[in-house]
């Protein structure tokens, strides 16, 4: 692959094996195979498991400072291998609903609870002014008011101008709403009764807060609203509440802006809501009618109504196994509990001890992490056959939203990471955030050794466990253990050093343990092609330095003065601002390994120039 082929391409650090049919769910039968497996783990390229007591040192027992990998470390890299290698289920799922910020306008609305059940008044919104107090500037902005006099909720009486807000803003001018002309705590002849609503502030940009009035016509009576409406609702507010935590919490110490907490009154105002006390809120419409996604903003976070449990039960009952009557073949064999039922494990993982030789990297300042974000659907979903923009519980045509069901959008699929050598990073001893990590790892060439015993395996779990542990044997192949996977970190080999089963002695009728040779039993690899076994390779076939986060880079060579516009989520936003579509969706793991440039992923540039894409 020449340099010009390659241009500002990246490839994400994760993609999907997809799934594939329907899990294999059945009642299944134990073998009678009890032994144990001894294998060698061989770092290809450096390693962090982070120790409980010290964050920055590789794991180890209080009294041994040798590092250990933790047997459930590699409990669970197995797992995951093995589950998409013999068609299980998903066993580990976050039941956490999907959310994303939409930037569709929301409409206003008034929301307040009833004997019947939750109700949705349809409203105009109105900007009120809080910042312009000068006479010349009324005209525009309206009359001024004091923001400390106000509470939201508040009833006020007030009269809208005639026309629209005068926005320099071109894109906005759409959808800006009147201005208040004039207002009163008391009811006046001729003055709209409204409801207050305070906002959150905007880095110093909002001008305005809002005031809701009702529309009462015959055509606007209340919407009846469903109880899970609500609940996203809160979790909307949730997720903004749980988000200026950790902005907080990330700040540094010197940052002067006041620590804030979004709708931190919101929750409580809900709660109290009736038809003597409504609530401002925000919400769309879907092309049925339907009133949906609830949010305390015009422009806001989404949490959508379907969720990954169902949509793994629409795409081939991939959710996570409940009974032992259907059961896959990874949860039978590693087991698992839930309310209704358990499986007990037939496999049980030593901790990997080191060799008496070993080597640590020095101590180094890993970068913040970009958490992979089930909401961008670009990413994480198939792409929708002529659909341009979609979400979990939509596809946007135009300015109508034509709602999805469950059996209507599928997954990627399983998510593993590209293996690939991680660059050097130095040690930040000041002007660190909360959110970077400092490691002290081990170096590439260190050896450790581990024990799997097993007990009633069938000959064919004891092959498929083999050929994941050493995937089919290979040499070209490779596991991700450990922290830092994205940057590079964590890949190891494994290696099968004997294979012991205890059996009866005929003659004695006493139990022993004799090698078993894999080559007598019958051999069932993972398919050779399976792209899981294409994202297992290390090296990748592809160029290593090419893995990175999604990028956005300026067009000067000048620093830019704020760096949130060049971080990784600026990306996303730029893939789909203000186009109604998708610019770019993530390739499969074929056509990343494919010479067809078209569907590879590109930098975005930012500035004085075009992007491209």
């Amino acid at each position: 692959m020449n340099n010009k082929q390659n241009g500002d391409r990246f490839v994400n650090p994760y993609n999907f094996v997809p799934l594939e049919g329907k899990c294999d769910k059945k009642k299944r039968e134990t073998g009678n195979l009890t032994g144990k497996i001894t294998c060698t783990i061989e770092t290809l390229t450096p390693l962090f498991i982070q120790d409980n007591q010290n964050k920055e040192e590789f794991f180890h027992y209080p009294d041994d400072e040798r590092p250990v990998i933790p047997g459930s470390e590699i409990r669970g890299t197995i797992r995951s291998v093995f589950e998409a290698a013999f068609n299980g289920c998903l066993s580990q799922v976050n039941d956490e609903p999907f959310h994303r910020r939409s930037m569709e306008p929301k409409k206003p609305g008034l929301l307040y609870m009833t004997d019947e059940g939750w109700k949705l008044q349809e409203c105009e919104r109105v900007m009120l002014n809080t910042t312009f107090s000068k006479d010349k500037d009324e005209n525009k902005h309206g009359k001024f008011i004091n923001s400390k006099k106000l509470q939201t909720g508040q009833l006020i009486y007030i009269k809208k101008s005639e026309s629209k807000y005068r926005t320099t803003n071109v894109k906005a001018r759409k959808y800006v709403p009147n201005v208040v002309q004039d207002y009163s705590f008391q009811p006046k002849q001729g003055f709209d009764k409204g409801i207050i609503y305070l906002g959150e502030p905007l880095e110093g940009k909002k001008h305005h807060e809002s005031v809701f009035i009702e529309l009462t016509s015959k055509a606007n009576k209340p919407k009846s609203l469903k109880e899970q409406d609500i609940n996203n609702l809160k979790d909307v507010v949730l997720l903004y509440l749980k988000n200026s935590e950790q902005n907080n919490k990330d700040s540094k110490p010197n940052d002067k802006k006041p620590r804030r907490k979004p709708y931190n009154s919101y929750l409580k105002l809900l709660d109290n809501a009736t038809i003597h006390h409504q609530l401002p809120v925000y919400y769309s419409i879907d092309s049925k009618g339907n009133i949906s996604h609830l949010a305390p903003a015009v422009f806001s976070q989404e949490v959508y109504q379907n969720t990954l449990l169902d949509i793994l039960k629409a795409q081939g009952n991939y959710e996570p196994c409940e009974c032992k009557e259907k059961i896959c073949p990874a949860c039978h064999l590693f087991g698992f509990v839930n309310e209704q039922s358990m499986q007990a494990s037939r496999v049980r993982f030593s901790d990997a001890t080191i060799e008496k030789e070993f080597a640590f990297l020095g101590k180094m300042t890993l970068p913040v992490l970009g958490q992979p974000k089930p909401g961008t659907v670009e990413f994480y979903t198939e792409k929708q056959d002529s659909a341009k923009y979609w979400t979990y519980d939509y596809i946007q045509v135009g300015k109508k939203r034509e709602p999805l069901k469950p059996n209507n959008i599928k997954i990627r699929g399983r998510k593993f990471y590209w293996h690939h050598n991680p660059k050097s990073y130095s040690l930040k001893t000041t002007n660190k955030s909360e959110m970077e990590t400092t490691i002290k790892p081990l170096n590439k060439g260190n050896k450790f050794t581990f024990t799997i015993y097993f007990e009633r395996l069938s000959e064919k779990e004891l092959s498929q466990l083999c050929n994941v542990l050493d995937i089919n044997y290979s040499t070209q192949h490779a596991h991700k253990i450990g922290r830092g996977k994205p940057l590079g970190f964590g890949s190891v080999r494994m290696k099968i050093n004997e294979i012991k089963i205890r059996q009866i002695n005929k003659k004695t009728g006493a139990f022993e343990v004799v090698n078993k040779e894999r080559a007598n039993f019958m051999d069932v690899k993972i398919n050779q092609k399976a792209s899981l076994l294409t994202i297992l390779r290390f090296p990748p076939s592809f160029a290593e330095h090419l893995i990175s986060y999604p990028e956005v880079e300026a067009t000067s060579k000048k620093e830019p003065k704020n760096l949130n516009k060049l971080a990784s989520h600026q990306w996303f936003t730029k893939n789909s601002k203000n186009k109604g579509q998708f610019e770019k969706v993530l390739p499969t793991i074929e056509e990343e390994v494919a010479t067809n440039a078209s569907k590879w992923l590109r930098v975005i540039k930012v500035g004085q120039g075009k992007k491209r894409t």
